[in-house]
């Protein structure tokens, strides 16, 4: 997160204070497009744009038909604004791209000048009773572009609608002049958020829904500089045998085409359907033809699925696009998640999922209909050299999840293979997982299931040559190896099929399982996970035993019970961790299911390490062989919440059992509150009463309390004394009294845990002495924030003033560590509030010191909830008021101080609930 940090501070430093004026119409809005020094806080509200509102336009006209220029509508190009638009969108009619100019590469809106701040700018497209516009041009145009330097967007939203025609995508050609196309037909693209000629710009929370043929979202070089943190790109595809079973007709989005010239008659209807629809002969499957020049009459080819729009983060010029770095991004249905394969400077994508990427399915001559069944046509993933991408995803259910060309060289990538939602629409002569060429590669492809897809498709290396290529294949799918690939190192788990030459000087290991990962490969994970990066498993679901973290000696193999894979050859001692398990507000038992033809042996269930609390033990009995399965239950004592999970495996010597899945059962909810217990006297007697087992389970914290009085001729010897306990632990007092006294409210407040227990010894010595307890309460308390615990710190370096020190309650210690962006990180041992984080800095007197916050459920996804700076007015604690957070993990990353490069702290102390 260097950059972000980095980018964001320096362009608050150039921001200056201006008057906040606040705005309430679309005519004011117009009217500060060329001006700078401008803080603009707008009403919110929905401001509309149609053709009644072009009077409010200067000379009453859009500005590209007074300008004879693009953009149409707007164009923003002051310097040193901030517009705040929290709460606003702009909607606007399609139709008045219909009355603008036929003008080559349009644009609707601009936002540009430099050193502007735009927060929550949402710009969305509507039909017009019905009606869509394109832009006339056949080169098209995009509805929003980006330009200038030294820009902030927060919460950028755009939706786009529709191309002309809609429906059919690229399927025959991409414009209606440049390349080949139906005849007769024209093809008007219609872009989403083009980014063109920017630098040193951030984006944060960018949200583009589009619908059209053109990009999603598209750079234009030069381009330097930019980050995107939290980016969602959704875009639509469409089945070809939809497209051939609805023809022509319709005027909505799921028409076919939408507003097709053929042979200069417009149809939205039946009108000249048959001879249209003869162009589109499934049964023809030799009308094929180059789509260099020409009409094309090739045919629509039956069962694949095609985009319905183009490339997701697509380069223009891109030799001239340099720095781009991208977190936490979504896209959906496009032709590709990222198309940059020829950008000059590599990309640093951290965090990102593509699915359902489709291509444009043209039908001619190397094709579709080609032998390699489209493959190289769309992808996931075609990063440019020099790219690092961690924490990334796809799945392969129309197209590959990465492509990576001859010329490509020194890329790192770690890709989550994952199982399509809607299974799988490809020819059937594509079956590319991935097509791998170039240099220097480091890759890495794994499954978090480790099963098989259900599709057999294979990983290529042989894209245009390769060299010194590190390929990790932790799945099951099959490698191909060419015989132009050398000097490289390929493991996999799936079989490999290999055409090198023995001359090539490649090592090619088969794997028996991911658990065998080599060191080198598992260098390359996203997280300090050497196997997977598997977190997060719902404790009252089916978990397979295969899907562990980590491990120690046992094996996977194939399971006669379901015909999948289970644990086995599991010997006394080994055992598996499951991290971050949700055991919600509790469970009661556990069950496995489990074959052994020994005797068995112990399931122990332990948290947070292989020796760590016995939460239950669980007796298998041997079932008479390994392919006999049984399904084992025992109860367990009470744990919530998240935990890492211990299955610990014990018995005599020997193979002890195998294990294919286990789940819990939720422990029923016996927290009923407030409680109250009756009211009781004690007279001439000893009385030791109990109120038995409380659940508090369901508050944050409680209050006892109770009524107390002794009245009569008491001595000391008399006594009347009520204790608590947490959990089944020490007695702790509520009231000790002797003698007699009047009556008095006592209680206790703050506690927490699961039960809690009411003691009281209660004696008097004669008749007429009497000990009276009575409204006896167990309340829940409002939460309240409290400093959280912490069960681990690590760090990610330091200089021998070590972590522990920030938690040892004394400013003499420190942590201390040397260099931009060194981080310490605590554990909270489960899920917590994070509401506050206080900070005591080294010598926070005499200098400042640059921090971001970051908080994570499985210290993984990390997500920034305070950047900023500290004081240097104390070495006190100072508290940081974070964005409140649901977080196990919470993680202080350090830019140095305003003297040094130096990052440190004497004391951090978390505070949530």
């Amino acid at each position: 997160m260097k950059k972000i940090v980095g980018l964001i501070l320096g362009l608050l430093i150039s921001q200056v204070s201006f008057a906040q004026q606040t705005i309430s119409s679309l005519a004011e809005f117009i009217a500060l497009q060329d001006g700078s020094n401008q803080n603009i806080k707008m009403a919110p509200g929905t401001y509309h744009i149609s053709s009644e509102t072009k009077s409010l336009f200067p000379g009453g006209n859009w500005r590209v038909n007074e300008e004879g220029n693009w953009p149409g509508l707007l164009q923003f190009s002051g310097n040193n604004n901030i517009f705040d638009l929290t709460g606003v969108t702009f909607t606007f009619d399609s139709t008045i791209l219909l009355e603008m100019p036929s003008i080559a590469h349009g644009k609707l809106v601009q936002l540009g000048g430099s050193g502007n701040v735009w927060k929550g700018f949402n710009l969305q497209e509507r039909p017009n009773n019905g009606e869509y516009g394109y832009f006339h041009h056949t080169s098209g145009g995009a509805i929003l572009e980006v330009t200038g330097a030294n820009h902030e967007f927060y919460d950028l939203t755009l939706k786009s609608r529709f191309s002309r025609p809609y429906g059919l995508g690229s399927i025959y050609g991409k414009t209606g002049s440049s390349t080949g196309k139906l005849p007769g037909s024209s093809l008007n693209k219609k872009s989403g958020l083009s980014i063109n000629v920017l630098d040193n710009t951030y984006f944060e929370n960018t949200n583009v829904d589009h619908s059209g043929l053109g990009h999603p979202l598209v750079f234009n070089g030069p381009i330097n500089n930019l980050v995107f943190d939290t980016v969602s790109v959704i875009a639509e595809t469409r089945s070809t045998n939809d497209l051939i079973a609805n023809g022509v007709g319709g005027t909505d989005r799921n028409g076919v085409p939408f507003h097709v010239t053929y042979n200069g008659v417009e149809m939205t209807g039946e009108s000249g359907k048959a001879d249209y629809l003869s162009l589109f002969d499934t049964h023809n499957l030799n009308r094929c033809q180059n789509l260099d020049s020409g009409n094309q009459n090739a045919p629509i080819k039956p069962n694949f699925q095609y985009s319905l729009v183009e490339d997701s983060f697509r380069g223009y010029n891109q030799g001239q696009i340099g720095t781009i770095e991208v977190y936490n991004a979504t896209v959906v249905g496009a032709r590709s998640g990222i198309a940059l394969e020829y950008a000059s400077e590599g990309m640093i994508v951290d965090g990102m999922t593509v699915t359902g990427i489709a291509g444009h399915g043209v039908p001619a001559c190397g094709g579709w209909n080609g032998s390699n069944g489209g493959e190289g046509d769309s992808t996931a993933y075609g990063p440019p050299s020099y790219s690092v991408l961690k924490n990334v995803r796809a799945d392969a259910a129309y197209s590959t999840i990465m492509e990576i060309n001859g010329n490509s060289q020194d890329i790192i990538a770690d890709i989550e293979l994952l199982d399509p939602s809607n299974g799988y629409n490809r020819p059937t002569d594509s079956t590319a997982l991935a097509l791998l060429g170039g240099d220097n590669h480091k890759l890495r492809i794994w499954k978090r299931d480790n099963k098989a897809l259900t599709k057999d498709l294979i990983i290529k290396v042989n894209n245009g040559g390769t060299d010194n290529l590190l390929l990790c294949n932790m799945t099951q799918q099959p490698v191909y190896v060419s015989n132009n690939v050398s000097n490289s190192m390929i493991y996999s788990v799936g079989n490999i099929d290999n055409d090198s030459s023995s001359s090539a000087n490649n090592t090619i290991v088969k794997l028996s399982s991911s658990t065998n990962e080599p060191d080198v490969c598992k260098a390359l994970a996203s997280s300090d996970n050497p196997y997977t990066n598997c977190n997060g498993f719902d404790a009252f679901s089916g978990i397979e035993a295969e899907g562990f973290c980590d491990m120690s000696g046992v094996e996977i193999e194939y399971s006669a019970d379901d015909g999948g894979e289970q644990i086995g050859y599991i010997n006394n001692g080994e055992w598996l961790e499951f991290k971050d398990v949700n055991f919600g507000d509790g469970a009661a038992s556990f069950d496995a299911r489990i074959s052994s033809k020994t005797d068995g042996g112990d399931i122990e269930l332990r948290l947070g390490s292989p020796t760590g609390s016995l939460i239950g033990t669980c007796s298998v009995s041997g079932t008479g062989s390994w392919t006999v399965y049984d399904t084992v239950s025992c109860d367990i004592n009470s744990v919530s919440g998240v935990q890492d999970l211990y299955l610990v495996f014990t018995g005599n010597n020997g193979y002890l059992m195998n294990i294919n899945w286990f789940k819990f059962t939720e422990a029923e909810d016996n927290c009923y509150l407030p409680w109250s217990g009756d009211d009781f006297s004690v007279e001439k007697e000893t009385v030791n009463y109990s109120s038995g087992s409380i659940d508090i389970s369901c508050a944050s914290s409680v209050e006892i309390s109770m009524d107390l009085e002794g009245v009569g001729s008491m001595e000391d010897a008399d006594y009347l004394n009520v204790y608590y306990t947490v959990d089944g632990g020490a007695q702790q007092v509520i009231s000790e009294n002797v003698n007699a006294f009047a009556e008095k409210t006592v209680s206790v407040s703050g506690i927490r845990g699961s039960n809690v227990e009411i003691f009281a010894n209660v004696y008097t010595s004669y008749a007429a002495e009497v000990y009276t307890i009575s409204n006896i309460s167990v309340v829940s308390e409002p939460e309240v924030a409290y400093s959280l615990d912490v069960v681990s710190i690590v760090a990610s370096a330091d200089d021998g003033n070590v972590p522990a020190n920030t938690r040892d309650g004394s400013l003499d210690t420190r942590w201390s560590a040397k260099g931009d962006s060194h981080w310490i990180a605590y554990d909270l041992g489960s899920n917590k509030t994070v509401e506050e984080v206080g900070i005591a800095f080294f010598r926070g007197d005499q200098r400042t010191a640059a921090v971001s916050i970051e908080t994570s459920t499985d210290n993984t996804n990390w997500e920034t909830v305070y950047t900023g700076e500290q004081s240097s007015s104390t070495i006190a604690v100072q508290t940081f008021d974070v964005t409140d957070s649901n977080a196990r993990y919470v993680r202080i990353v350090g830019y140095g101080n305003s003297s040094n490069t130096w990052n440190s702290f004497t004391e951090v102390e978390l505070i949530g609930r």
